[in-house]
């Protein structure tokens, strides 16, 4: 269909008001002439329209490319389907920049000195970084407001030993919290509950730490396999350190 400059000019405000600048789109298709079409269902971000109602998207996969009114076709995503693009980003950001910021720089001799001595100070001190990251990198500390998997800073207790270490916690939260894995920061350094290769002395480790228990310093009200009133008053208090604010049952979990 043939359009005159000023219908084009119509559609092109009409467009706008529906796709504003920065707006996130995924490709239906692209009009069967084009020789190097961008593949259906690549997302994008919406650069400008111009008056001839072309819809320049900045693509995924490096194009650039105007789309044709009435020729190519594509949807902008959900409020759902955006937000788990953040999450998903977010996850990744947030667990790079722990282990490059945060673990990376432990003191590993003074963490399990203050361990043996039973001193909480280290734990704190690292469990606020953990949970200070997570409130910059994603803008919130209540992960009710998310999708997907995420990680959040928590305090895992050993229950043979007794003894408590900062960690993060991988939540599904689309099933309601459920338990995904387990990075605990050790006097062995960064261990991961569900990693293949491990030293010896990891085994061993492992071996105490399990079963164990968590409470995270986040406010996850919809995780229903946390009992959010077995909370240790000492380690409450922790949490409540490492936050600033009044801890509030924020629940534990037996494994």
């Amino acid at each position: 269909m043939e359009y005159t400059d000023t219908q084009l000019r119509n559609i092109a405000d009409k467009l706008r008001e529906r796709y504003p600048i920065g707006t996130r789109v995924i490709l239906l298709n692209m009009g069967n002439d084009d020789p190097d079409p961008v593949p259906p269902g690549t997302k994008g971000t919406i650069d400008w329209i111009d008056d001839a109602a072309h819809v320049n998207i900045q693509f995924d996969n490096g194009r650039n490319l105007g789309m044709v009114y009435g020729v190519d076709h594509f949807r902008a995503l959900s409020q759902r389907e955006v937000l788990e693009e953040k999450c998903a980003r977010n996850y990744d950001k947030y667990f790079d920049a722990v282990h490059r910021d945060i673990f990376a720089d432990v003191d590993l001799d003074r963490f399990a000195e203050e361990i043996e001595n039973a001193n909480d100070n280290y734990t704190i001190e690292i469990l606020k970084q953990l949970h200070d990251k997570f409130v910059e990198i994603y803008d919130t500390d209540n992960v009710d407001e998310l999708v997907g998997f995420i990680q959040v800073p928590a305090v895992v207790e050993a229950l043979q030993t007794g003894d408590y270490y900062p960690a993060l916690v991988t939540l599904d939260l689309d099933s309601s919290g459920e338990h995904w894995g387990l990075c605990v920061m050790t006097p062995l350094g960064v261990i991961d509950h569900d990693a293949v290769e491990e030293t010896a002395e990891e085994k061993t480790f492992k071996q105490h730490l399990v079963p164990y228990r968590y409470w995270y310093t986040v406010t996850c009200e919809n995780d229903i396999h946390v009992d959010m009133a077995d909370c240790p008053e000492d380690i409450g208090d922790i949490i409540s350190a490492a936050t600033g604010q009044a801890f509030e049952q924020n629940g534990g979990m037996s494994l």
